[in-house]
Order: C-alpha cells, then structure tokens, then sequence
C-alpha cells in the first residue's frame, strides 16, 4: 500500500509551511506578550490585534481556535481578496464549510487534513470505539463471574468440610497422617478445579443461575439465585463413616 502524501496534501503541506516561516515564527513572541497584556487587563479572550493584522490583506487566514468570531462566506468575498488560504483547526469549526466554495478561496480544515493525510490520530474514532467497546465488555464479564462467587465458595466450604470431618474421624482411630491429609487436600483442590473454571464460564455467559442451581441441588447447598448463601448443616452424605 502507497501511505505517501498526494500532490495536494503537499501542495497545503507548503503553502502552511511558508506561512509558517513568514508569519508565525517571527511573531509568536508578540503573540505571547499581547496575550499576557490582556490577561493582566482582563480581557483574555479579547481577539489580538496581531491575529487581526496577519488576517489583514494576507495570503493565508489564520483562525484562533475559540477565540476569534466565525469566519462566514460573505466574510470572505472574491472582490475583496486576493488568493487566500484559510486555514481552521478548530473543534468545533470557526470557518464556514461555504468558504471553500468561494472563487479565490481555499479552506484547509480538520476534515480536509484527514481526507488527505495519512494521520491515523485523525482517524482513530473507530479504534478508540473498539477500544472503550472492548474494555467495557471485559469489565462487564469479570462483573458477572463475581455473581457465581457466592456458589463457589459455598462449594468449597461444603467439599472441604466433609474432608476434614473425615480426616478427624481418622485421626481418631489413629491410621492418619500428615503425608495423606495432605493428599486428600490436594485431592480436593484439583476436583475443584473444573468446576471452578466451568462455573466463571457460565457465568460470562449470562448463565450463572445455571451453576447455582446445579451446585443446590447436587450437593444441598443453600444459595439464592441472588448470590446469597445460607448457613446449612454438613449434608449426609448417605454412607457410614469409615470405621
């Protein structure tokens, strides 16, 4: 793909360019100074005399952004001008879009820089789109996998309760141990594992009352499809303790 400058984009690329050396350069620190002077005197949205005079006869028409009235078509009448250039990279617009269309006129505005340069900071609304797009459905997601927080931890407590009313059973009668506690824990941690993963994912997909009501039905939890979750007693599991 060819990302070079057309010929008009650089035929305004050096007309700014001379207006630049020409007028700007050896005038901004005026600019600066009557600037101060009218804040001092409080009126520092007063248009500046300097701006008014480089406007004045010149070949390029300068617009302060926010601080010079609109710029109108009748403003800008062929008879009165010579070949001008206006330039305007006001948000919003201070140069009527008319301007352009008047003879001995040019208007080199945002919109005319994006059309014809390859700038991708002046076309970078739809990726700023997708960017906002893409967070705020991320935040949304890892929003919703909190609503099946209350299962899961239900889940564990139940899981890692019947665990340890096993294990001092076994401490009781005295064939336990350090090494198979630690076993049965890791045993347990890794069961948990999957369902963990599938409950998040369910979730994100708007399905979590789906996981709830499995997990209160299968285990005998007691938590609301509201993410709430009740104090029950250890379910029986339906055997005998080991003896």
């Amino acid at each position: 793909m060819d990302f070079s400058y057309s010929p008009r984009t650089q035929e305004l690329q050096s007309q700014l360019a001379r207006f630049m050396q020409e007028h700007i350069d050896p005038n901004e620190q005026r600019y600066w100074d009557e600037l101060e002077a009218n804040t001092q005197a409080g009126k520092r949205w007063t248009p500046l005399t300097l701006i008014e005079a480089l406007n004045c006869g010149r070949a390029v028409v300068a617009t302060e952004v926010g601080g010079v009235p609109e710029l109108r078509a009748a403003d800008a009448h062929p008879d009165a001008l010579q070949r001008r250039l206006v330039i305007d990279l006001g948000l919003p617009r201070n140069v009527d879009p008319a301007v352009a269309h008047v003879d001995g006129v040019e208007l080199l505005d945002l919109e005319t820089i994006s059309k014809h340069a390859p700038l991708e900071e002046l076309n970078a609304t739809d990726e700023a789109r997708a960017i906002v797009g893409d967070a705020a459905a991320e935040f949304a997601a890892r929003a919703a996998e909190q609503s099946v927080t209350p299962a899961l931890v239900a889940l564990r407590s139940h899981v890692f309760a019947v665990l340890d009313a096993e294990i001092a059973r076994a401490r009781d009668r005295g064939d336990s141990s350090e090494q198979t506690e630690a076993a049965l824990r890791h045993l347990a941690g890794v069961l948990l594992h999957t369902p963990s993963v599938r409950a998040r994912d369910l979730a994100r997909n708007g399905e979590a009352d789906t996981f709830t009501e499995a997990a209160n039905t299968l285990f005998g939890l007691d938590v609301d499809l509201h993410g709430r979750a009740g104090l029950t007693a250890l379910p029986d599991t339906g055997e005998p303790a080991a003896s």
